[in-house]
């Protein structure tokens, strides 16, 4: 039996209680996706040690029964920290876990309980405990188990270590040592435990230290301060797709509307740490390389624009890139295009005479059928004031319909007209007020000639 000492103990017991003050920090965060799996990882390590220290404490005590006991409720735990430790980084470094990934991943954890647990009827985990001195003869299942568990351990400190090493760029200099202490930490005292061949296991110290310092960088890298919060607030309730690409070209962050945009159209869950020509278009590339543009993409009008990602000193180290769509403005831009196209070409090939006049009588515009009527052309017509066609004892009469029209009368009456050499005109008027492309009030006059109609009457 190991030489156990009594310190050991209420380290263990201190570690129990460590992890569940970690557990409450982590639930303060629900909606963060870190918060429940870090709140489970350190729940298992807790146990974990509350556990061993109860076993060690019988085994001082000499009660090898119920010291067997509790060894065997260790293993409610033991087994599924590596896997809730992978899971745990893996959620850290912002990548979603699958439900297929986390059946396949627990079924040996699973088999190891129960054959913990039924041991006494096949001794494939262990041969014996607490056995002539020996603490335990491990049997077949145990050393599988064990390989498993440091297997599953390494991947995550593998994927941890990966994530630093390609955002070492992004991440502050604390930041990085930090999580190589989270790395390193838990592997050193599985070594040490080794090496040293101690009585006590260091690994749940190891593993507790690590995740509250994982815990205390995902405070400020998944936005767990007030001021982040805010930012995450508006950034995920944006309706715009946002996406934050790093300088290498890697998408280190994406709001719920942008990853949903994708999902929908790419069928694309996984996107974060991706490299964004896996996403995005080249069109799209090329467009965020110049800073701003539209681009149509699926049938959809995305107005672009590109702002630079810089650290404090003003070093540029990524771009947050901004996806506005504009389909309906763009959509209703082509519409009013194609209304105006419509009315050009009535305007132009209408069999009346037609003017656009502003509110002080000065042409705006006339259609061709106008420039005949009148016989002059229409750069003689454009900017000059209606009254110049009109007889100079007419002219007040003019001015006084103008107004009328502008308070809101519609006047059909019929006018005499001065030709460009002088000869007069009868004209019937239908003029109604509109409102101009500049928002300003403007005068709508369709005229038909009727001199031929007025001289057969006046002839009778």
């Amino acid at each position: 039996m190991p030489k156990i000492s009594i310190v050991f103990v209420f380290l263990l017991l201190y570690n129990s209680i460590i992890s569940l003050q970690a557990i409450a920090v982590f639930l303060r965060y629900r909606n963060k996706p870190i918060s429940i799996i870090g709140a489970i990882t350190s729940f298992a390590v807790g146990f974990y040690s509350f556990g061993y220290a109860m076993e060690l404490l019988n085994l001082l005590s000499g009660n090898i029964s119920h010291a067997f006991s509790w060894y065997k409720a260790q293993y409610f735990a033991i087994p599924y920290i590596p896997v809730l430790w992978y899971f745990f980084v893996s959620t850290f470094s912002g990548r979603k876990i699958t439900k297929k990934e986390i059946t396949i991943l627990f079924i040996l954890p699973v088999l190891t309980t129960i054959f913990v647990w039924t041991n006494e009827l096949h001794n494939l985990f262990l041969k014996g405990y607490v056995v002539e001195g020996n603490y335990i003869l491990r049997g077949p299942f145990y050393y599988l188990q064990i390989f498993y568990s440091y297997t599953i351990s390494f991947l995550g400190y593998y994927k941890l270590l990966k994530m630093v090493n390609r955002y070492k760029t992004v991440f502050r200099k604390a930041t990085i040592i930090h999580l190589f202490a989270a790395v390193m930490i838990p592997v050193t005292a599985s070594a040490v435990y080794i090496l040293f061949n101690l009585p006590v296991d260091l690994l749940p110290f190891g593993l507790m230290i690590s995740i509250i310092i994982i815990l205390f960088e995902a405070q400020k890298l998944h936005g767990f301060d007030l001021e982040s919060e805010i930012k995450n607030i508006v950034y995920e309730s944006s309706k715009d797709l946002i996406v934050v690409l790093d300088k290498d070209g890697y998408i280190i962050s994406a709001n719920k509307t942008f990853e949903n945009f994708i999902k929908n159209l790419l069928g694309k869950n996984d996107i974060l740490y991706q490299p964004a020509r896996n996403i995005l278009s080249e069109e799209c590339l090329e467009v965020i390389k110049h800073g701003e543009g539209v681009l149509k993409r699926f049938g959809r009008y995305f107005e672009v624009w590109a702002n630079p990602l810089r650290d404090k000193k003003g070093n540029e180290k990524g771009k947050v890139v901004f996806f506005h769509d504009i389909t309906d403005v763009k959509l209703s831009e082509q519409e009013r295009m194609l209304e105006n196209e419509r009315y050009k070409t009535l305007f132009e090939f209408a069999p009346v005479g037609i003017l656009i006049e502003d509110e002080e009588g000065n042409i705006i515009d006339v259609n061709p059928e106008f420039c005949k009527i009148n016989g002059r052309t229409k750069e003689e017509l454009i900017g000059k004031n209606v009254r110049i066609l009109a007889p100079k004892e007419d002219v007040e009469m003019v001015k006084k319909n103008i107004q009328e029209i502008l308070s809101g009368k519609t006047l059909v009456h019929t006018v005499r007209n001065v030709g460009k050499h002088g000869e007069i005109r009868y004209l019937e008027l239908y003029e109604t007020s509109i409102t101009l492309p500049n928002g300003k009030r403007g005068i709508l006059s369709i005229q038909k000639d009727i001199t031929k109609q007025k001289n057969c009457t006046g002839s009778h």
